[in-house]
């Protein structure tokens, strides 16, 4: 591990900001990884960075750090992912809803046109982009932002000058080219019926079977090319606890199919040992979301008991001279929560099947496996060692909604947990701050491959039906949710549903990581 290093603003900002405030020095820590605090070092000087890695290798962990650091410089700065889901993780929306662009299927020109004045204005301010899961950013929507961006703030250096700080594994889920995106998971679909109401995103966040010739990675653009990014690949793995594991998932990640592979493989075709878990069953990985509510709905409906019912809340908070946001509330209300990826209603019931979705402590963190074993009537002492405003806006939403029990769960690691609902922070714009308010469960006897992304599993179950096949990148995703192989049971699996796209290989192969 690199020694702690104390780090100031370059230049001026050595000591005074824009409005000639004192900048405090930030100090690397000392935990992260030796090629985390390169990394790190090398944004610090304000280059354009790209960090990868397989799964478990710290992607998250360091762009948390990367954002502490901006927060700390009092750097202006947005953060976005190419799904809601991975922005709710690190604080963010979607790039779509972040920038303002809509669903950015019409010319650059005409798209630029479109943007609202306020969003324009934010990006003249802004200093740095964090943008998460850029494996799901197309070519297109690349040099669409780099136009953009020089665009507004008239500056014809590559983002217009704006720091660009992407991090992702191309291994992984890959874009999609098409003409109406889901603002939810940057997927497309049509509208379908969802809960009695008409809802684009419903049935259209699944990663599924896109051929090779419509990916048109972030990589292949002219934006990329122009854009000198600085490269680090993480290597360093603290999700499987098993080197010849983790070896194997690799060869995954790559389209090999070693005897490694093939051993493992045949060790894993059978039926997990239930009685390890206790009463947490094993979840179902699916591709499609529609598959994943069905078996869902089957199991809930199968328990006896009240039903709880806990519904998401939202809250602005804005720069009282923002009037464009005070006005325009009802909007960006919509637009935020179809992108936010935090589910409108959670309904619980005892022995439900969860999962986390937030880190709790250092052993509960998103991905920890669960079931209710009760509610309990909540009270003002559930709410003690929260921050003061928390513990009202907590209060208030229970109180508003009447709500008076919450759930009680046993996790996997033998914790007893009563779960509160969370509070998620979204960043829209430096002006503009979306609270939102859920309970951080959600049913877990099934999950998509996409909503797992970023969760680390104790036991999973995997039946490679048809909907697997040829979809790059999908399979090493579902895999590598593990810990270990003693926690996963796959059914159906052929060699020939390994692939990866040529276009990835060759661009790994070619990368130079910054050592």
């Amino acid at each position: 591990m690199l020694e702690a290093a104390t780090i100031n603003a370059p230049n001026e900002a050595e000591t005074t900001n824009a409005y000639n405030e004192a900048v405090p020095e930030y100090s690397i820590p000392s935990g992260l990884s030796h090629e985390q605090a390169h990394a790190l070092k090398h944004l610090i000087t304000g280059h354009n960075i790209f960090f990868t890695g397989a799964a478990g290798t710290g992607k998250s962990f360091l762009l948390k750090e990367v954002i502490r650091y901006l927060q700390t410089m009092n750097k202006n700065h947005l953060i976005a992912a190419s799904t809601g889901i991975s922005a709710l993780h690190i604080g963010g929306v979607t790039l779509h809803s972040a920038i303002g662009i809509g669903f950015a299927n019409d010319t650059f020109e005409n798209i630029l046109h479109s943007m609202k004045r306020e969003k324009k204005t934010m990006l003249r301010k802004l200093d740095c982009l964090i943008l998460d899961e850029i494996s799901m950013i197309s070519d297109t929507l690349f040099n669409c932002i780099d136009y953009i961006f020089r665009a507004v703030r008239r500056r014809d250096e590559p983002f217009g000058g704006i720091q660009m700080i992407v991090s992702g594994d191309f291994f992984q889920l890959a874009p999609v080219i098409t003409k109406s995106t889901c603002p939810d998971c940057g997927l497309s679909g049509p509208v379908v019926s969802d809960n009695q109401t008409e809802d684009f995103i419903a049935d259209s966040c699944w990663e599924l079977i896109y051929p090779f010739h419509r990916s048109s990675y972030a990589f292949n653009s002219s934006a990329w090319a122009k854009g000198n990014f600085k490269m680090f690949d993480l290597v360093t793995n603290f999700r499987q606890e098993s080197g010849a594991f983790q070896n194997v998932l690799n060869s995954i990640r790559y389209g090999e199919i070693t005897p490694q592979v093939t051993n493992l493989l045949r060790r894993c075709s059978r039926p997990l040992d239930k009685s390890i878990f206790g009463s947490i069953a094993v979840t179902h990985l699916y591709p499609t979301r529609e598959k994943v509510s069905n078996h869902n709905f089957y199991e809930f409906n199968l328990l006896p008991g009240e039903c709880h019912t806990f519904n998401r809340s939202t809250e602005f908070q804005y720069d009282i001279n923002a009037i464009v946001y005070a006005n325009q509330q009802t909007a960006y209300k919509k637009y935020v929560e179809k992108s936010c990826g935090i589910e409108k209603e959670v309904q619980l019931k005892e022995d439900s099947q969860v999962v986390l979705l937030t880190n709790k402590t250092k052993d509960l963190v998103n991905g920890s496996r669960g079931v209710v074993i009760g509610f309990e009537e909540w009270s003002i002492l559930h709410l003690q060692g929260l921050k003061k405003e928390d513990q009202k806006r907590i209060a208030n939403y229970l109180s508003e909604n009447d709500i008076r029990y919450v759930p009680i769960v046993l996790f996997r690691n033998g914790q007893q947990m009563v779960v509160l609902p969370n509070i998620w922070t979204m960043q829209v714009s430096s002006q503009l701050q979306v609270l939102v308010i859920q309970m951080p469960l959600s049913l877990a006897w099934a999950l998509t491959t996409h909503k797992s992304q970023g969760m680390t599993l104790d036991c999973l179950k995997v039946d490679f039906d048809q909907t697997w096949r040829n979809a790059a990148g999908l399979i090493y995703v579902g895999l590598s949710r593990v810990k270990s192989e003693d926690g996963l049971e796959i059914k159906g699996f052929r060699d020939d549903m390994v692939c990866v796209d040529p276009k990835v290989k060759e661009f790994y192969q070619k990368m130079s990581s910054c050592d």
